[in-house]
């Protein structure tokens, strides 16, 4: 692994530049040569509960933390929700547990570290998908007022810490937000308040600055460097956002945070590359993809409609497992030459099972996996992009 030489206090790690917004930051080390590879596994217990199974290349069995700890991941990124219990209700009476809680994500986190990995916490700040379409509250902080939401989100993303602190799991790095493009914790961090086309960046920064307080009250406690992340989806709203965040009094944080998706996005791999070479050059942060994916087949496994179909191809990047191997390869070229500090596939482990998701049972993803449902679900050549990196 890449971080082999780093301490177990975690955080003498990469990507640290000093930012410039205040003189009572906190201290950091300066960013290695290192480039991170990741994996965002959400599902991966999930489906284990469901039938999933994984092989290598030769078809031989593997527990996927294993396997994807082999082929070179660096970074297994998990997403938390608050209280996710349609997760549960979903399967009716023999549902038992929640999945994407913070149950669920000590347990990843655990298998993740044990393995050798490093973990990326995403967290939601909701019961469920939090991205640009929709950022809704929790509903335990329904009624609450902007303040007493404020007040919540310092206090739940260090609870959240002491506990994976406690089980042994404390993360690397931790995401405020996912995907924010357009605010978080609605109606309170709205970045567009309803009935408004005008952009309002003071609610959504008073829940940022009190996520990233909840980050630096953990790392004080626990004596360890917490990476800070702040996330925005597709390439061409990046300058926007952070400068529309940013304004006049920057955040201290320490990398932000990118998803790339072809199908969702006017801009290319160059273009990304640019977009990376602009935020490093205005902001003095790293900067890392956080979400990329592409399809190695347009079949599918099961009933569940799927997400990427033909007209989410890039020419010259056919939906085969040679074509999303160098898409990979490429974008992750791109990444690097850029400056980029690192890249993270969404979901690689998203196989088909019995497990249900709101689109139904199965999975929307299996066509985008690194595994191939026609042969045994064996690791797909993309795992060699792993390697290179």
């Amino acid at each position: 692994m890449k971080f082999n030489s780093i301490c177990s206090a975690g955080f003498g790690l990469l990507f640290l530049i000093m930012a410039a917004c205040s003189s009572d930051q906190r201290e950091v080390v300066p960013p290695s040569d290192s480039f991170v590879m990741g994996a965002d596994l959400s599902y991966v217990n999930q489906l284990l509960d469901f039938g999933g199974q994984y092989a290598d290349a030769s078809g031989t069995p593997q527990d996927p933390y294993a396997l994807f700890a082999d082929i070179g991941t660096d970074w297994v990124r998990l997403r938390l929700w608050h209280d996710p219990l349609w997760t549960r209700d979903i399967y009716g009476n023999a549902g038992t547990q929640m999945y994407s809680d913070l149950e669920d994500v000590k347990l990843a986190a655990l298998k993740a570290k044990n393995q050798g990995m490093e973990v990326l916490l995403d967290i939601h700040y909701s019961d469920t998908w939090a991205d640009p379409g929709q950022q809704e509250l929790p509903a335990a902080w329904a009624r609450l007022s902007l303040n007493e939401v404020e007040q919540k989100v310092e206090e739940y993303t260090y609870q959240v810490l002491a506990e994976m602190q406690a089980a042994g799991c404390l993360p690397l790095a931790v995401q405020v937000g996912n995907e924010i493009n357009t605010g978080m914790l609605f109606p309170h961090g709205a970045l567009f308040p309803e009935g408004s086309g005008t952009a309002n960046p003071e609610g959504l920064r008073k829940m940022l600055i009190a996520g990233l307080k909840g980050i630096a009250r953990a790392e004080d406690a626990f004596g360890v460097e917490i990476q800070s992340v702040i996330h925005c989806a597709q390439p061409e709203h990046t300058d926007w956002f952070f400068s529309t965040v940013f304004g006049n009094a920057p955040l201290d944080f320490d990398i932000l945070g990118v998803s790339f998706y072809p199908a969702g996005s006017s801009r290319s791999i160059a273009d990304m590359g640019n977009a990376i070479r602009n935020l490093k050059s205005k902001y003095a942060k790293e900067v890392m993809v956080l979400e990329v994916a592409y399809p190695w087949t347009l079949d599918y496994a099961d009933h569940n409609n799927n997400i990427l179909w033909a007209d989410d191809l890039i020419n010259g990047y056919p939906a085969s497992p040679e074509g999303q191997l160098t898409f990979f390869r490429d974008f992750c070229q791109e990444v690097k030459s850029a400056g980029g500090s690192g890249v993270i596939y969404w979901e690689p482990g998203w196989i088909s099972t019995d497990a249900k998701t709101p689109g139904g049972k199965g999975s929307a993803w299996e066509n985008a996996t690194f595994f191939d449902f026609k042969n045994e679900n064996r690791l797909l050549p993309i795992r060699e992009v792993f390697g290179e990196f």
